[in-house]
């Protein structure tokens, strides 16, 4: 039996060609990375969020109206409901300043130090982890980015470079 959301196809009738959405797919590809991204925000609550952001878009595969990247819209989701969260909470500074999740894991035959590493991004501003988050662990473009994130391409693509090159700098 074919999950209900697995393939959506616009009426023959339709002026326009809504996209295709494999949604086990995308459920399957994009989860693992969507929980990384949301843990910047809030470790305890990231999969919350992710799966949050699964059940709107599943709503709105049945109202007819998916997204025309359903990806780029599940980060903008996770991203605008942690905000949200933040925001009813009056701590988004506060998180901002106190994070001590860790991203990274330690593997003492890796080349990094994960803790060292760790530490240092989250020294860095939130919009650029945010960048570093989507681009590194989530494979999303920079220009993907700029569209969920509301900036243009060019300053995404300035906040990892920043970022990146103030890693470097730190790390070594």
């Amino acid at each position: 039996m074919e999950h209900p959301f697995s393939r959506y196809h616009a009426p023959s009738n339709s002026a326009f060609i809504m996209p295709e959405i494999d949604f086990p797919e995308l459920v399957r590809t994009r989860l693992g990375p969507l929980v990384l991204y949301a843990r910047q925000f809030d470790p305890e609550l990231a999969e919350d969020l992710v799966h949050e952001a699964f059940l709107k878009l599943a709503e709105k595969i049945r109202e007819g109206i998916p997204p025309h990247n359903p990806c780029s819209w599940l980060y903008s989701t996770v991203r605008n409901l942690a905000l949200d969260q933040f925001r009813s909470r009056k701590q988004f500074q506060k998180y901002a300043e106190n994070c001590r999740e860790t991203w990274f894991t330690d593997d003492q035959a890796a080349e990094l130090d994960g803790a060292v590493l760790t530490r240092r991004l989250q020294e860095l501003p939130l919009e650029e982890r945010e960048v570093i988050a989507a681009h590194l662990w989530g494979d999303q473009s920079f220009c993907e980015i700029a569209e969920w994130t509301g900036r243009s391409q060019s300053t995404v693509r300035r906040q990892f470079h920043s970022g990146i090159s103030t890693l470097r700098e730190k790390y070594q």
